[in-house]
């Protein structure tokens, strides 16, 4: 069997680029031949043939060169199916849906959004409207695409047009349940979605147990939908007696920013910058725990299953494909998207395990940023008490079977080890260290 890859990257560090990494050499060590088509190359996995074939970018107009040039390819390696991730050159994407069987991995919004994350620009809200004519009024409303000019209607063309060879596919994958809404709501033939489950390599897992000090991981790009800024003011309404030291893995606009709102809240901010994945691991491992406040609607979020995978639970807002693989109670906490009217709720489902969330977030009228804040700071302050309430159990998959579990997270990898690590065995080992954190005085 020959399978040909045409992706965006090859070889960097993210999401999707690290599941090419794991998923390129498993295939070529069962014998199935893969060629790789990327717009950039940063690195090929051994035993995987790669070649660059710049075609346009989600900007620019398709490239007719670039489309002739892919078809050359799929010719010459005659694969049995093509799966096609991240491509966002129209021409590119119709010149390979024949001979072979096309399937197009769906990994983020911006083959349905002209905008590429589903957020308008002024009111901060994520959009869940299909693409096509509220497009170009929300350009003139919210500022989406480039605004009331007439590049936007030329964009939205060409997403249409790309829209439409992606409904076109054999097959469209996606990795969440939320991202099969998202293709239903756009048009795809629902017989047409397969979803699949996100692989871990076998050196991801560890049970390594909690360190003594306070510190939270954050690890994403700085940009204003990943929330780190809402993540720093959350710690700073912290007391400086209780406040956890907060890691930020990443780079982004936002860090400039975040380092100077960090000084001036007196939060301690390390930003050791983009990193390779051994040392992505030693982050999470040297965490208490790990932050995932995108307020975005995320397609998935591989940060969430990588901390799983070390024992680590996570606290995250409960947007796009995030609820696919946090499980409350279980693996973490998910918490409403960035709105003080969230917090009643949230107290009702804790008040019985961890006592009451601080007053001040149920009362006092908040703005939507200072809300976010506090939403996520009365989250910080109440994992000690749920620590010191909780029985000693070692981790175990939430759903009892791997068979049986209801998140998208992958049980291919390690069968009786599911990476669904529970929230309650991962924070009960916090009886232990040397230095606990104190329950929040009541």
């Amino acid at each position: 069997m020959k399978l040909l890859f045409a992706v965006e990257r090859l070889g960097a560090e993210g999401g999707m680029e690290r599941f090419l990494e794991i998923v390129l050499p498993a295939l070529v060590a069962r014998g199935i031949g893969v060629h790789v088509l990327a717009r950039k190359i940063d690195a090929v996995p051994a035993g995987v043939d790669a070649q660059t074939i710049a075609w346009a970018s989600e900007h620019d107009p398709p490239n007719a060169g670039a489309a002739a040039a892919a078809a050359r390819a799929s010719a010459q390696f005659a694969p049995d199916a093509v799966i096609a991730q991240n491509v966002m050159d129209v021409a590119v994407v119709e010149s390979l849906r024949r001979p072979a069987r096309l399937m197009y991995h769906l990994c983020d919004h911006r083959p349905f959004c002209p905008n590429g994350d589903r957020v308008l620009p002024r009111s901060g809200k994520n959009c869940k409207l299909p693409l096509g004519n509220s497009c170009a009024l929300h350009a003139l409303l919210d500022g989406c695409v480039y605004g009331p000019r007439p590049g936007t209607l030329t964009l939205i063309g060409r997403r249409r047009r790309l829209r439409n060879a992606v409904a076109a596919a054999d097959s469209i994958l996606v990795g969440s349940g939320f991202m099969r809404e998202m293709a239903l709501l756009n048009g795809i033939p629902a017989e047409r979605v397969a979803s699949i489950r996100y692989p871990l390599d076998e050196t991801d897992f560890a049970d390594v147990a909690p360190p003594e000090s306070r510190r939270v991981t954050f690890i994403g790009r700085f940009v204003p939908q990943k929330g780190l800024m809402a993540l720093v003011r959350a710690l700073g309404t912290i007391p400086a007696p209780l406040r956890p030291v907060l890691r930020a893995v990443g780079d982004g606009p936002d860090r400039e920013e975040a380092v100077r709102t960090a000084e001036q809240l007196g939060v301690v901010l390390e930003a050791p910058g983009v990193v390779d994945t051994p040392t992505l691991r030693r982050a999470i491992d040297e965490s208490a725990l790990v932050a995932f406040p995108s307020l975005w609607a995320e397609p998935f979020g591989r940060v969430g299953i990588e901390a799983f995978s070390r024992g680590r639970p996570v606290v995250a807002f409960d947007v796009g494909g995030v609820s696919s693989w946090l499980i409350p109670d279980g693996n973490g906490l998910l918490v409403p998207r960035g709105d003080e009217r969230a917090a009643p709720p949230a107290r009702r489902a804790g008040a019985s395990r961890r006592g009451a969330l601080p007053a001040r977030t149920l009362h006092r009228p908040l703005s939507r940023d200072r809300a976010r804040a506090r939403l996520m700071s009365s989250i910080v302050h109440s994992w000690p008490s749920q620590a010191s309430r909780t029985h000693s159990t070692p981790p175990t998959c939430f759903a009892g079977s791997p068979a049986r579990c209801p998140s998208s997270v992958t049980c291919t990898t390690r069968p009786v080890s599911c990476s669904t690590v529970t929230f309650r065995s991962a924070m009960s080992r916090y009886r232990s260290t040397k230095a606990p954190w104190p329950n929040r005085a009541r």
